[in-house]
């Protein structure tokens, strides 16, 4: 639940606007940070927004009400190196506030407005309005949509298909939040009570140091367990592959202490007291300049993170967010007290958005930039611009509060510094040229231009003799450093860099850097965008002075900066060249990518139709078994009627032999013949019946011995078909097994194994994280206990589903981890290749500069000095 639609809610309950709050999470506090944010300009705006008694509540959230109630509104800024304050902003108006408490403030009188475990998954418009559907089956229909998700919203997804990706900058950002005792945090509260930031000069680190809680907050002031509550931000700029933020919270808090190596010792104390088990997350710095999207003629649109996604490190998101949700509570009060429409009434607020906040994304990227660049940073920088809220509507007159802007930054000494170290030392008027000199040469270089173009000069006729200057010296103009700027912007804003930065501005930014480094050269030091903008008579004479000296030494150098220069050609055509090749490599690389998708749906059907063939494998083998098993019970049958036929023709002859002994007692009556002879006709008989149905049986034996023989045929041949396939489908494994050695498919599997490693760190991740909050919840919502251990044992379900797929993977992933090894050495060393040549084109780079430098100092010595 974010503060901006908190926010929004208060608004238009007091406006009386019926309205509805929709919330992913289960609770309040499901995803609560518990980390701390500053109120100043939009205070006033706020309390616009919410009853008096629950603007009362604000004060309560106060990181450390103490220092609130007397707070001087200081902001510094360190040489973390020394703790020197190299800025500071006078006192104004502030609150610093616990988010956590904040957002439950101002849900005390909006909470039974709110619908728990309801996550977006669709938008569609009504009749009279529009329709959310969400992921539990649920719909709701309303007026407008509003969505304050935050950065990642949901809403703004469905508005903006194509442009809702936030631009992620080249900054890494962690941070934790730990407890300490009075002493540990004795040492940060004396720097500033409440929060201070700065960088490392060499490493270009920056710290953020705030506090979260105080004894006299978390109610252990005046006992022996008292502590300190502090928030610690790290980040540094992203330049290598070994800038990336670990994987583990083990890792990033590690790092972090090594970062802090380099710090004053009573901060790097600080940072290398934070214990082990301290969680330390990671925050992806990323933003979204408030482009277009598609309101549904008023129906649906953005406010907060979900409209301007922006960087903390000027402090405005929140106070932007409080005015949007002001802004809109305005328009939609027109709509519902005079009946204006819904559609106009959001496209004016959506301009007045837009408007605003556009300047304050990007002014924020570049204070983002600007907050690890200590060389470059000073009064002018985004970091250190006051931030100045916008004007209040007519309809705030009454609310408005006096809360003071930031004002400028500088200390009165480092001023007064900086406004001498402009002045320019006498020692070097004999450089100076006369005016009607300097007016000739550049008249001979083909530039109509007078005295009085110099007495008063035009910004565009002075640019166009820079530019000539610099195309002759440098080979430099706007149209040459087009294509880096212009991939500069694309990789900081993808497609939208020409909006964002316009070609024309882009370009001359480019071509001051290279007449900067030119006028460098020469030995003006204070070269500015001024000189450009808004030169001076005096200003001109002295760089134009400067300029034509430098021509005159080069003209008199010409063959020795011919040779060098040529050098420098050879190895930029070297670069051109290698580049060409760095290009053709990657149009083979797009055709091998082509050609591993068609492998991949080739290697599906094949792969589907190996699982057609071991099924019906399978089943023949079981057919196969069940036959085997009926003919192994015949064979069985048949050996025990064996031995009974055995059994009964012995039993047969050994009657026979009896009654061949007897046959001469009983021939003496005839009677007992006549009886004798009918028992033993009967028996006889009974013999010959039993004999013929015992050959019966074993004609029927025989019979169905036979065709199991033809079934074992059968089973044989398919066997032997089986074979033949299974041969027939290793060759095609063998033929796909080679055509898998190409570097995208190889690196394609390495990145599935570490998208599957990843899910399941996340899966983890998520597991220990709904154990803990269930034990939370436990106390406040008991019937949805049994929810809970279902979503847990679906979770763990899938977790074993994935460990499962990674165990069937990885034999398979071993057996391409070789040829992966063999192509990766390939690929590095034809990388070692190429960076040994561009380290050779730079070393003949610092050589011809080494010697242009030489041939500047002694020109610099054989010009005769005027006394």
């Amino acid at each position: 639940m974010r503060v901006v639609g908190l926010s929004l809610a208060n608004g238009l309950r007091k406006a009386n606007i019926p309205f509805q709050l929709f919330e992913r999470d289960e609770h309040i506090s499901t995803r609560g940070q518990g980390w701390a944010i500053t109120l100043n300009w939009a205070l006033g705006f706020l309390k616009s927004l919410l009853s008096d008694e629950a603007f009362a509540n604000i004060e309560e959230t106060q990181v450390d009400p103490e220092v609130g109630r007397n707070d001087t509104g200081n902001f510094i800024f360190l040489n973390l190196e020394t703790l020197e304050t190299k800025f500071r902003i006078p006192p104004s108006e502030r609150r610093r506030v616990n988010r956590e408490r904040l957002r439950q403030v101002l849900l005390q009188e909006v909470s039974d407005k709110v619908h728990w475990s309801r996550r977006l998954i669709g938008i569609e418009e009504a009749q009279d309005g529009v329709v959310a559907i969400f992921e539990d089956g649920s719909r709701a229909e309303g007026s407008i949509i509003v969505g304050t998700e935050g950065s990642n919203s949901r809403t703004r997804q469905f508005v903006a298909p194509e442009t809702y990706r936030n631009t992620q900058l080249p900054v890494r950002f962690t941070g934790v939040a730990v407890d300490f005792t009075r002493e540990q945090a004795r040492p940060l509260r004396d720097l500033d009570p409440l929060l201070f930031q700065g960088c490392h000069p060499r490493t270009e680190t920056f710290l953020w140091v705030s506090m979260l809680e105080t004894p006299e907050v978390n109610g252990t002031k005046g006992t022996e367990s008292e502590r300190y509550r502090v928030q610690m931000n790290m980040s540094w700029p992203f330049q290598s592959p070994d800038d990336e933020v670990k994987p583990t919270q083990g890792e990033r808090l590690e790092e972090m202490k090594r970062r802090a190596e380099d710090f004053h010792e009573n901060l790097r104390g600080a940072v290398q007291s934070i214990p082990e088990d301290t969680e330390c997350l990671e925050i992806v710095l990323q933003d979204w300049p408030c482009l277009d999207w598609v309101n549904h003629g008023g129906r649906v649109t953005l406010a907060g993170d979900a409209a301007h996604a922006m960087t903390m490190y000027r402090g405005e998101a929140a106070n932007h967010g409080i005015l949007d949700a002001l802004r809109l509570c305005e328009v939609l009060e027109d709509v519902y007290r005079s009946g204006e429409s819904m559609e106009e009434a959001i496209l004016k607020y959506e301009k007045e958005l837009r408007s605003r906040t556009s300047a304050a994304v990007l002014l924020s990227r570049q204070a983002c930039l600007d907050a690890h660049d200590w060389a470059g940073l000073n009064e002018h920088s985004a970091m250190i611009l006051s931030r100045i809220g916008p004007p209040t509507s007519c309809r705030q007159e009454r609310a408005k509060m006096a809360y003071n802007p930031r004002m400028s930054i500088i200390p009165p000494g480092q001023q007064h510094s900086r406004t001498t170290q402009r002045k320019e030392p006498e020692a070097d008027a004999f450089m100076l040229l006369k005016d009607s000199e300097i007016v000739g040469c550049i008249t001979d270089i083909g530039i109509p231009f007078t005295v009085a173009d110099l007495a008063k000069p035009n910004p565009l006729q002075v640019q166009m003799i820079f530019e000539w200057f610099a195309e002759l010296i440098l080979n430099a103009t706007r149209e040459t450093v087009d294509p880096a700027m212009r991939a500069a912007a694309e990789d900081i804003a993808s497609d939208n860099g020409d909006m964002l930065f316009p070609p024309d501005t882009r370009n001359l930014m480019g071509f001051y850097v290279s007449l900067r480094r030119l006028l460098l050269e020469c030995g003006i030091r204070d070269f500015s965008f001024t000189d450009l903008y808004k030169p001076t008579q005096p200003r001109l004479v002295k760089i134009f002075s400067y300029l034509i000296n430098f021509v005159r030494f080069r003209e008199s150098q010409t063959s020795v900066i011919d040779a060098h220069f040529n050098k420098a050609e050879q190895t930029k055509a070297r670069i051109e060249t290698l580049y060409s090749d760095n290009q053709d490599m990657e149009a083979r690389l797009d055709e091998m990518q082509q050609t591993r998708s068609q492998m991949q749906r080739l290697c599906a059907e094949k792969t589907r139709r190996n699982e057609d063939l071991k099924k019906r494998l399978l089943e023949l083998r079981r057919g196969q078994e069940k036959v085997a098993a009926r003919l192994e019970e015949a064979k069985e049958r048949k050996g025990e009627l064996s031995t009974q036929l055995e059994q009964k023709t012995a039993e047969k002859l050994a009657v026979k032999h009896e009654s061949a002994k007897l046959r001469p007692y009983v021939l003496q009556s005839a009677s007992s013949l006549q009886a004798s002879l009918t028992e033993l006709s009967n028996t006889l008989s009974n013999d010959k019946s039993h004999i013929d149905s015992l050959d019966r049986r074993a004609r029927a034996l025989q019979t169905s011995t036979d065709s199991f023989s033809v079934v074992s045929t059968d089973v044989a041949s398919c066997i032997k078909l089986l074979d033949e396939i299974a041969v027939e489908l290793q060759k095609e494994e063998d033929e796909t097994a080679r055509k898998n050695k190409q570097k995208d498919a190889l690196l394609e599997r390495r990145t599935d194994v570490q998208d599957v490693e990843r899910a399941e760190t996340l899966l983890q991740r998520q597991l220990a994280k709904w154990l803990e909050r269930t034990e939370k919840l436990r106390e406040h919502a008991n019937q949805k206990a049994q929810e809970a251990k279902r979503k847990m044992e679906e979770l763990e379900k899938v977790h074993r589903q994935l460990k499962q797929e990674r165990t069937e993977k990885g034999s398979d992933m071993e057996k391409r981890r070789v040829r992966i090894e063999q192509t990766e050495k390939k690929m590095q060393d034809l990388k070692e290749a190429i960076e040994n040549e561009v380290h050779n084109a730079h070393d003949e780079y610092l050589k011809m500069e080494a010697h242009i430098k030489l041939y500047i100092t002694e020109m610099e010595q054989a010009i005769p000095f005027n006394e």
